[in-house]
């Protein structure tokens, strides 16, 4: 079992699937609401600090959809600034595995990493499901 620091969106439908999974393959999910927590510059460049600053944007939130905030305009500081601001323009889920810094939920990186495997049937449907695309955007 391993134990697994995880932002997420409360109500998010993917981050409750995506918690669920990890629950039935064995691991302990704590969960943190990222629009909630108290966050620092240090404590999201942990996670975003080797990724290109518009993968640090949840592609998602209202104002990025709506084009008033454009993620790839912004130069690190900014993003920060924005980020603190707003934490609903966060990507989502935000990990913390065994000391590993993860953004997204990438299914094939988390079964290598920590196992997401389980005979159990619901664990089957989760893992051949899209549980990575907002609902709705899928069709």
């Amino acid at each position: 079992m391993t134990e697994i620091i995880f932002f997420e969106k409360t109500g998010c439908v993917n981050n409750t699937k995506q918690k669920e999974l990890l629950s039935l393959a064995g691991h302990k999910v704590i969960p943190i609401d990222i629009l909630k927590h108290n966050w620092n510059e240090n404590e999201i460049l942990s996670f975003f600090k080797n990724k290109p600053i518009k993968d640090w944007f949840n592609m998602m939130a209202p104002s990025i959809k709506s084009g008033s905030i454009t993620p790839d305009k912004y130069n690190q500081t900014e993003a920060l600034s924005l980020l603190l601001s707003e934490h609903i323009l966060i990507k989502r889920p935000l990990m913390i595995i065994n000391n590993e810094y993860i953004v997204g939920f990438d299914k094939d990186f988390l079964d290598q990493k920590i196992g997401l495997s389980s005979p159990n049937l619901k664990s089957q449907k989760l893992m051949d499901s899209d549980i990575v695309t907002c609902p709705t955007l899928q069709k």
